[in-house]
């Protein structure tokens, strides 16, 4: 989901509002889904989504959708461990991902370095956002 999550945002450059994973069979007629390792998670419903700049008002809608979204994702600031230690590698493969995807392609005359910083500001500013937004409703 984080894999997911940070291609939406620095591939496809939407903050990626009120998209839906769901669990599913995977697409190919000759797999036995007989299995939970043999089913994929499919990605649902982009009408809300919207496209993002490459600055700190990009970084607000992609916060803003983040929490506003269904609460599908891992969440910052748990109590519990085991929660908080699933944040932290959600947000590490989401900063890993998006640094692959803003070096190897950035637009027309944007800065790797810059891009690079703005993916771990989506993180943080996620992270300070917490409580700032409530999931549902309109985007």
């Amino acid at each position: 989901m984080a894999e997911a999550l940070a291609m939406l945002h620095w591939k496809v450059r939407t903050n990626a509002a009120d998209v839906e994973f769901a669990l599913g069979a995977p697409r190919s007629q000759y797999t036995d889904a007989d299995t939970l390792d043999q089913h994929a998670v499919w990605l649902l419903d982009f009408d809300c989504c919207r496209p993002i700049s490459a600055d700190e008002s990009g970084l607000e809608s992609i916060a803003r959708a983040f929490w506003r979204n269904d609460p599908y994702f891992p969440q910052p600031g748990s109590s519990r461990t085991e929660d908080q230690e699933l944040w932290d590698i959600f947000a590490a493969e989401y900063r890993r991902i998006g640094e692959e995807v803003v070096r190897a392609a950035p637009g027309d005359g944007e800065d790797v370095e810059e891009l690079c910083q703005l993916v771990h500001g989506a993180i943080t500013m996620i992270e300070e956002t917490k409580g700032k937004w409530k999931n549902g409703g309109y985007f």
